[in-house]
């Protein structure tokens, strides 16, 4: 397995012809199809073409680095790789899982410190929380306060108007009444009618 670590970590990149004359021309393989091209010929001294030669052993092939996703993955594997789509709690119980196993994990460097790094952040994220529910409980309280004052005032200010409403009543009422009674009396004067006519 160890031999075959090494046959697969030594890669070669194959470059397409003539990226080093053109910057337009990606470095990525393209077949090449000159009628004198020395890559299409395999002339020694130039660039290197892809061939069956350059493969992996067979029984390497899909078993050196094994990708992570459940638990399931982590049986008869000896490195892996934890899949970027793995959320941060599951990733931290693969990673104890693998450490059980002593299975080594290619994408985190330090277990035991990204194990402890996790924690605390975590316990830093849930003390955040506690501080801003308490925040909110405070503030929630204290409006609450003040709508039971602002109640009570309106109580006090609608008896208020009330009984205001009320005195101004008997008040009009009883300048009526003055008024009327100050008023002098007509006298009733009685007025002879003239006798009907037939």
């Amino acid at each position: 397995m160890e031999k075959g670590n090494k046959v697969r970590k030594v890669k070669i990149n194959f470059i397409r012809q003539d990226t080093n004359k053109t910057k337009r021309l990606k470095k990525v393989w393209r077949k090449p199809k000159g009628l004198q091209s020395k890559i299409r010929l395999n002339k020694r001294g130039h660039e290197r073409r892809p061939s069956q030669g350059y493969r992996s052993p067979r029984k390497l092939r899909g078993n050196l680095v094994q990708m992570v996703h459940n638990f399931n993955d982590l049986e008869d594997v000896k490195e892996i790789i934890i899949a970027s789509t793995v959320g941060l709690r599951k990733r931290v119980e693969l990673a104890k899982a693998a450490k059980e196993k002593s299975i080594e994990i290619l994408n985190i460097k330090d277990v035991d410190k990204f194990l402890k790094d996790v924690e605390d952040k975590l316990a830093k994220k849930k003390d955040t929380k506690k501080v801003k529910e308490d925040k909110k409980k405070k503030t929630k309280e204290e409006l609450e306060k003040k709508e039971v004052k602002q109640d009570e005032k309106s109580d006090e200010e609608e008896k208020k108007e009330v009984s205001k409403k009320l005195t101004e009543g008997v008040d009009q009422k009883q300048a009526q009444t003055k008024i009327v009674d100050s008023a002098p009396k007509e006298q009733s004067v009685h007025r002879a009618t003239a006798p009907k006519q037939k």
